[in-house]
């Protein structure tokens, strides 16, 4: 059977390839030169298919998004238009009017192309009804353009990639069979070793000590904003945050932050860093200074009467006077022969004035008969105030121990 050497036809050129040259030109070095310009276009032609592949991933990108201005400029009409113009512009203003790291975005394309069709001479000057059609029918246009455009792409594409499988080039090489490769049995699976478990076991332990000292560092940083030390509360946010970071980043987290912070080119990373450092730290500084006014305000620190038994066991109750004494007092058995009615009558008069001299909402705390609201009160008042009316509790026998062992606690 004879043989077909037809395929290395598809060579474009070799060492030995039989041409002819100018006598005085070296046959060598025009192969050498020829070779080199045919890589050069082989260079050139794979720049292009990949210029054409990412034009075609930017259409398809590009595609859904005019569908959706399609459809809602048809419904909403200009308002909508405006607002995704402004939504947009906005956009690129936070960025700093600069394009992304691979050139524009597709919200820049977006944008482009909408301030394009306002500046046009045709839709300047309209309003209402005339405006609305007059866009939709833009967009419609651009959108055919595009498709249009995607197709002329998909066939220069095709066209290119059919020219290039013609020829025979060192980039379509493929290793088919090999005699000298064995193929050898895949080994089997062995277990894991026990100590896998314990490094992830230490790993979650680092990672939840990480979240305990972040924690720490914030309250050290309230402590010292309290304490009016704003340069160690601004340090401990920033350690606080710093290994927040690094435990979010994962197991490599120290070196990628370092890495980020350090090198990248546009400092976006440290930015967004030190933002965060700025608005935890306010935050932590008007909480600080929040609670500083409300301890201020409250009178945090002044002394305050409560009433408190020395025996942890003794009760302390209230026996609140009824109402004045009766016109006539009758005493009876032992009470009689000791006691004088009239002195009786006058003591309890005397209870009767002492109790209805009290303020109207300690009387009231004492009628509830609730230790809690007494001391309330107490505490409420002015320290002489509040030491008279512990006296007048006694001197009254309002309160029902019969030795008034009570002792003042100050502080809230």
């Amino acid at each position: 059977m004879p043989l077909n050497y037809s395929k290395w036809d598809n060579l474009e050129l070799s060492d030995d390839s039989d041409i002819e040259v100018h006598p005085n030109i070296d046959k060598k070095s025009f192969i050498r030169w020829k070779q080199r310009d045919i890589h050069e276009k082989r260079d050139q032609r794979k720049a292009e298919k990949d210029a054409l592949r990412a034009e075609i991933d930017t259409n398809n990108a590009l595609a859904p998004r005019l569908d959706e201005l399609v459809q809602h400029t048809k419904t909403e009409g200009s308002a909508y238009y405006s607002r995704e113009v402004a939504k947009l512009s906005a956009g690129r203003q936070e960025r700093g009017n600069k394009d992304g790291p691979d050139g524009p975005t597709t919200d820049d394309m977006i944008l482009s192309l909408l301030l394009q069709i306002q500046q046009q001479d045709n839709v300047k000057g309209k309003t209402g009804d005339d405006l609305d059609q007059l866009l939709v029918s833009e967009l419609e246009g651009h959108k055919q353009k595009l498709a249009a455009r995607q197709t002329q792409i998909n066939f220069e594409l095709e066209q290119m990639e059919k020219e290039d499988s013609k020829k025979i080039t060192s980039d379509g090489i493929r290793e088919g069979w090999n005699s000298g490769y064995v193929a050898k049995a895949e080994p089997e699976p062995q277990p894991k070793p026990a100590a896998d478990k314990g490094k992830k076991k230490a790993e979650t332990i680092l990672l939840s000590a990480n979240n305990n000292t972040t924690d720490s560092l914030l309250l050290e940083a309230f402590n010292a904003q309290i304490a009016s030390n704003s340069s160690l509360a601004r340090r401990c946010v920033e350690k606080a945050l710093m290994i927040q970071y690094c435990n979010k980043l994962g197991p490599d987290g120290v070196n990628l932050f370092f890495r980020r912070m350090v090198g990248s080119k546009d400092g976006r990373a440290s930015v967004v860093y030190l933002n965060d450092v700025l608005a935890t730290y306010s935050r932590i500084r008007d909480r600080s200074k929040a609670l500083s006014e409300q301890q201020s305000s409250s009178g945090a620190g002044e002394e305050q009467i409560q009433l408190v038994a020395e025996d942890e066991n003794t009760v302390i109750g209230f026996e609140i006077p009824d109402g004045p004494p009766p016109e006539v007092i009758e005493l009876e058995g032992e009470a009689k022969e000791k006691l004088d009615p009239e002195a009786v009558k006058a003591w309890l008069q005397k209870r009767w004035d002492i109790f209805t001299g009290f303020p109207e909402e300690f009387q009231e705390a004492l009628k509830s008969k609730d230790l809690t609201k007494v001391n309330k009160v107490l505490g409420n008042m002015k320290i002489d105030q509040a030491e008279e009316m512990v006296a007048l509790l006694d001197q009254a026998g309002i309160l029902n121990f019969s030795s008034p062992e009570v002792r003042d606690e100050t502080g809230r």
